[in-house]
C-alpha cells in the first residue's frame, strides 16, 4: 500500500471502509441526539414540577382545584397545577430555623411565632378571596387575600393554576410580585 492509500484508509476515505465509518459516525451522532433530547425532556419535566425538598405550611384551596378540573380556563399549552395551595411558611428540613428565617426575610423569633400560630390553626377552615388573576406566557396564578389571623412569609400570597412546561418555579413569585400594588 502506498503512503497515499494508507492515509486514505486511515481517514476512512477508501470506499468500503469509508462507507462503514461514515455509517458508524452517523449512527453515533443519531444516538447522541436521542440522548440529548431525552435529557432535555427530563429537565423540562423536572422544572414543570417544583421540587419540594423541605416541608412547608400551606393553605389548601380545594375549590380552585375543582374549577381547574371542570373548566377550560387555562391556555391549551399549560399543564394544570398538581395541587392548589398558598405557601405560608417554608420549614427547614435540617432543623436550621435561623437559615430558613433568613431565606424568607424573617427574624428567627418571628418565624418561630408564625410556626406556633400555624400549629394552633391546624385543621381549621378559613375563607380566602382571590383578588386578581394573572396569566403570562409561562404561568397562570391568582393573588389571594388571606384572613388576618393566618400568618404568611409570602410577600404576595398566591395560588398557581398551571404553567407552561418550560416555566421555572421562580416565575411564580416574579409574576405575583410584579402585580403587587405600589404605594
Amino acid at each position: 500500500m502506498t503512503p497515499l492509500q494508507q492515509e486514505r484508509w486511515r481517514l476512512g476515505s477508501d470506499t468500503e471502509r469509508g462507507t462503514w465509518l461514515a455509517q458508524c459516525r452517523q449512527a453515533q451522532a443519531a444516538e447522541k441526539a436521542v440522548a440529548q433530547a431525552e435529557a432535555l425532556r427530563e429537565r423540562v419535566a423536572k422544572r414543570a414540577q417544583p421540587q419540594e425538598s423541605e416541608p412547608f405550611w400551606m393553605f389548601e384551596l380545594p375549590e380552585v382545584r375543582h374549577v381547574l378540573e371542570n373548566g377550560a380556563i387555562l391556555p391549551p399549552t399549560f399543564s394544570p397545577a398538581e395541587s392548589t395551595y398558598v405557601r405560608l411558611l417554608q420549614l427547614p428540613s435540617d432543623g436550621d430555623v435561623a437559615r430558613a428565617a433568613e431565606e424568607q426575610g424573617l427574624e428567627q423569633e418571628t418565624m418561630e411565632a408564625m410556626q406556633d400560630a400555624l400549629e394552633s390553626l391546624k385543621g381549621e377552615s378559613f375563607e380566602a378571596k382571590m383578588t386578581k388573576i394573572l396569566i403570562s406566557e409561562k404561568i397562570a396564578l391568582a393573588l389571594v387575600a388571606l384572613p388576618p389571623v393566618v400568618p404568611t412569609a409570602c410577600k404576595v400570597p398566591h395560588v398557581v393554576f398551571g404553567m407552561h412546561p418550560r416555566a421555572a418555579p421562580r416565575h411564580w413569585n416574579e409574576l405575583a410580585a410584579s402585580s403587587k400594588p405600589r404605594l
